[in-house]
């Protein structure tokens, strides 16, 4: 099952976007670059999730 609002997808991405933080602290850049990467792979996925189903309701009432 798909959460319509994306929310385990935007957690995911808060998850790697503090790990990413604390990489490039750590002085490892270019492995936070990629941890960054994943992160806004997650929020992409969440906002298409969103939109997927914003669609589908809209889809739902015009068959009403």
């Amino acid at each position: 099952m798909v959460d319509p609002t994306g929310k385990p997808e935007f957690e995911l991405a808060e998850i790697y976007r503090k790990r990413a933080n604390e990489t490039e602290n750590d002085g490892y850049q270019r492995f936070a670059v990629t941890l960054r990467q994943i992160a806004e792979s997650y929020e992409d996925e969440a906002r298409r999730i969103i939109e997927e189903h914003k669609k589908e309701l809209e889809g739902l009432s015009e068959d009403s």
